[in-house]
Formats: C-alpha cells, structure tokens, sequence
C-alpha cells in the first residue's frame, strides 16, 4: 500500500493529463470505451489511453522495464 500513489490510499478518483482515463481507486477500475480505436497503457494504477501514429500508417513500440512500460517510439510511414 506503501507504494501507491497518494491519491489510490484515499480512494479518490484522479485525472492527470488530458489522456488519463478516471481510475476508480477503491475498486481498482476504469471504463473505457470499446468504439475508439486507441491502446491504454494501465501504470502504476493509472490508465492512459494513446493514439495510433498520426497518418494512420506506422508502429508504436512500448519498452517495458522491471515489468512496467516505461518508454513509448512511435514511428510513421506514408502510404504511396
């Protein structure tokens, strides 16, 4: 419990960033909805959701250390 952010110890609901989905910290859930085409990396009890490359074409590749994703390359290409 020690290691949670300060706002999951209170079972407050915290936004951050525009791209954070609101976490239910008491019960340990978010909604998401299942109609928008988008990946949601859940750290550390919270919930970003990321978009795909701007064009539409490309890869994102998410590198994960000590079991937690903490770098995120996206890279594009153009479709000819």
């Amino acid at each position: 419990m020690k290691n949670l952010p300060n706002a999951m110890r209170h079972g407050k609901i915290d936004v951050t960033t525009q791209n954070e989905i609101p976490v239910d910290f008491v019960t340990l859930t978010a909604q998401i909805s299942a109609a928008e085409n988008s990946i949601f990396i859940v750290k550390d009890g919270r919930v970003i959701r990321r978009d795909g490359p701007p064009s539409g074409f490309g890869k994102q590749t998410i590198t994960w250390q000590d079991g937690k994703p903490v770098h995120e390359e996206i890279s594009t290409t153009s479709k000819l």
